[in-house]
């Protein structure tokens, strides 16, 4: 909806459509002040459209206020140790610096390789104290080189999980999206590896965005079929709208999709997820995230989209994307001397992940992928 003011010679309205939004107290003052001498006591309304950017100033404060207070708050929750956030970049800098001092940096050769790999961690507080950046600075370049590292730090973390590829779909599948990496899906959800054969809600989104990808027709009746199961059990309503949102791209249901978009970010409030709280709720990047695939597989209908009106949406961020180069070589981290191995690290494009059978299952091959890994970086 337009956001507009309408202007008279002693009252300026601040409005957004029919609602009004406030008064301009300045400019009243200013108005009555000059009322007596004015030429123009003419009623004179004129209606004049503000900019995107205009309406964000006049709503971003009071927020970002509160979702500085939030993450603050949580940072401060030291002891709970999944909920801990950094408080700044320097933290995240000299905590980064320090772990790889005292365990990593004391071996030589392969084997620093190797322990650095056991130590990295490709924890999501990295996006979050990126968007704290971003609010506190009025600056997204900051979620870009934030959304930056967490990538790459996802690409080099592969460990045992219990799970085939259908793991990716929880992390990293949205972050690949809302970078627009789509050309690593072959990396993180490979053809070779086939379906995920897991019936919970990873193994449903792992396929739908596979068949949508591939678009390899022998897996449609199947990939239907599970979801549709799926959609018949009950589950979070952040997940059954991802899975819808991507039935209604493969079913080029524009109108269903934007729907599930909404839904994704009013689902993103009510999550109950393990590690999530307070902050983390606010920010829907699987809902950004979907938006950019459709715009990836269907350039030519994503004007047909209707974007969510929700603060989750990341509506901003996207603006601030369709207006700005995308950073998308740089990070939060600086490479300073304790970090020249992860420098080196962050620069090897990274092998797909494969698949080992383990009686009748399927679970990632970590120690391929490992193998594969540190012998690219020790090429460097």
């Amino acid at each position: 909806m337009a956001l507009h003011i309408i202007k008279n010679k002693s009252i300026r309205v601040i409005c957004r459509g029919d609602e009004i939004m406030g008064f301009d107290l300045g400019h009243i003052i200013s108005s009555l002040k000059k009322f007596d001498d004015s030429e123009n006591n003419k009623e004179d309304l004129e209606e004049q459209k503000l900019s995107d950017a205009d309406w964000i100033n006049t709503i971003k404060d009071k927020r970002k206020k509160e979702l500085l207070k939030i993450y603050f708050e949580i940072a401060d929750v030291e002891y709970e140790k999944y909920r801990y956030f950094y408080k700044s970049i320097k933290d995240y800098q000299l905590d980064t610096e320090n772990r790889f001092v005292k365990y990593i940096n004391k071996y030589e050769n392969e084997e620093r390789i190797i322990a650095c790999l056991r130590m990295l961690s490709n924890t999501k507080k990295i996006v979050y104290l990126g968007m704290m950046e971003s609010l506190k600075n009025n600056d997204y370049s900051y979620l870009d080189r934030a959304l930056n590292t967490y990538y790459k730090l996802s690409l080099l973390y592969v460990r045992e999980s219990g799970a085939d590829h259908c793991i990716s779909s929880w992390n990293i599948a949205p972050i690949t999206f809302v970078l627009k990496r789509f050309n690593d899906i072959k990396k993180v959800f490979p053809k070779e590896c086939g379906l995920s054969t897991r019936k919970v809600w990873g193994g449903i989104t792992t396929n739908l965005i596979m068949y949508l990808y591939y678009q390899e027709e022998s897996w449609k009746e199947k990939v239907l079929s599970d979801a549709d199961k799926f959609l018949n059990t009950q589950n979070p309503l952040e997940y059954q709208s991802i899975v819808r949102a991507l039935l209604a791209l493969i079913n080029k249901d524009f109108k269903q999709f934007s729907l599930e978009l909404s839904n994704i970010c009013k689902g993103r409030k009510r999550t109950k997820e393990y590690g999530e709280n307070k902050f983390t709720k606010e920010f829907s990047f699987y809902s950004l995230g979907l938006y950019y695939f459709a715009e990836y597989l269907y350039p030519d209908e994503v004007d047909t989209i209707t974007l969510p009106d929700d603060n989750n949406f990341l509506t901003n961020y996207l603006k601030y994307r369709q207006n700005n180069q995308y950073l998308a070589d740089l990070y939060i981290i600086e490479f300073t001397e304790p970090l020249k191995l992860l420098e080196k690290m962050f620069s090897v494009d990274t092998p797909a992940i494969s698949l080992t059978k383990n009686g009748r299952s399927y679970y990632i091959d970590s120690k391929a992928f490992n193998d594969e890994l540190v012998k690219r970086i020790m090429e460097k």
